[in-house]
């Protein structure tokens, strides 16, 4: 997601606000991922993670399932600057468009409004040919559909 401030003024102590229509997903993920890797010392995990924790600015809503905060370390967007950070939306199955409403705050300017996000599935056509020796093993074909994301 990119926020840009196309105005003549500077836009300061902002955040936004999103969230999405809780029954239409499964799961909205912040990004973020600490370090647990059993083969790095716990001292090192601490401070890595620490850093993570330290940069990050999307943040899980205490308030609210289904709604993030982006929460900028650098609380002032010039004239004509950008931000940029991302999440991600893993849909329920059969989902076709999911609302994302947002509310963007600052000192001297506020404003809401939604998106809607379409989703279009791509599906990937897997076989798996399996040998028999004998008629008796034969067994009627299954279909399985599974969750795959793709980052584009």
């Amino acid at each position: 997601m990119k926020i840009e401030n196309i105005g003549s003024t500077s836009i300061k102590d902002y955040k936004l606000y999103f969230g999405v229509e809780g029954d239409k997903i499964d799961k909205i993920i912040t990004g973020i991922h600490y370090v647990n890797n059993t083969l790095i010392s716990g001292n090192e995990r601490a401070i890595i993670n620490k850093r993570i924790n330290e940069e990050r600015e999307v943040f899980e809503s205490d308030e609210y399932d289904n709604e993030l905060v982006f929460k900028p370390k650098e609380n002032v967007l010039v004239q004509t600057d950008r931000k940029i950070f991302s999440f991600k939306i893993l849909p329920k199955d059969e989902v076709a468009e999911i609302k994302l409403f947002w509310d963007f705050k600052s000192q001297n300017y506020n404003k809401t409004g939604q998106l809607l996000i379409k989703v279009e599935p791509i599906y990937d056509d897997v076989g798996e040919t399996v040998t028999v020796e004998t008629e008796a093993e034969l067994k009627a074909p299954t279909i399985t559909i599974s969750p795959k994301i793709i980052e584009k």
